[in-house]
C-alpha cells in the first residue's frame, strides 16, 4: 500500500468517560445468534466508496483537531 509519512499522534490518558477498549469478544454472540459469515474488506471498502461517491460527503464531526486550527 502506498502510505502516506504521518506524525506520531498524540497520545493523552483516558479521560474517566473513556471505554479501555475497543476490542469486543464476539463469542457471546456467537453463542446466542450462531455464527455468521463475514463481508472481506475489499468488498466493505468498495461499497464504501461507491456510496460516497453517489451521496457526497456532507457535514461530519470529529474529536481530531486540525493543526491549522489549533
Amino acid at each position: 500500500m502506498k502510505l502516506n509519512d504521518y506524525p506520531e499522534p498524540e497520545i493523552r490518558p483516558l479521560g474517566p468517560d473513556d471505554a479501555p477498549s475497543i476490542l469486543l469478544d464476539p463469542t457471546r454472540t456467537f453463542r446466542d445468534f450462531g455464527e455468521t459469515g463475514f463481508t472481506p474488506l475489499d468488498e466493505i471498502v468498495a461499497q464504501t466508496v461507491a456510496y460516497y461517491r453517489d451521496h457526497g460527503v456532507e457535514g461530519g464531526y470529529t474529536h481530531l483537531r486540525s493543526e491549522k486550527n489549533s
